[in-house]
């Protein structure tokens, strides 16, 4: 820890304040990216994993139309075999 506030200090007397700021930022920057980046992977997974579902829920409302069509079409056939 000591080292670390030495390094800031020494940077800070060398390069001058604005300079040190601006190579925190940079560095900050840098580390936030890599955060950014982690997660952007997670949501391309969870992404994907809603995709499929949708497509499968989509996939069965396609066959329970069918079904029921098919059913419509055979209780129409017996009224009309009825009358």
């Amino acid at each position: 820890m000591d080292s670390s506030v030495t390094s800031i200090v020494s940077i800070i007397q060398s390069l001058g304040f604005p300079i040190a700021v601006c190579i925190y930022m940079f560095w900050d920057k840098q580390k936030q990216d890599k955060r950014n980046d982690a997660r952007d992977a997670a949501q391309d997974a969870r992404h994907g994993q809603y995709i499929e579902t949708l497509t499968k829920l989509s996939d069965g409302f396609k066959t329970m139309t069918n079904t029921l069509t098919n059913l419509c079409e055979k209780l129409d056939t017996r009224e009309g075999a009825v009358k």
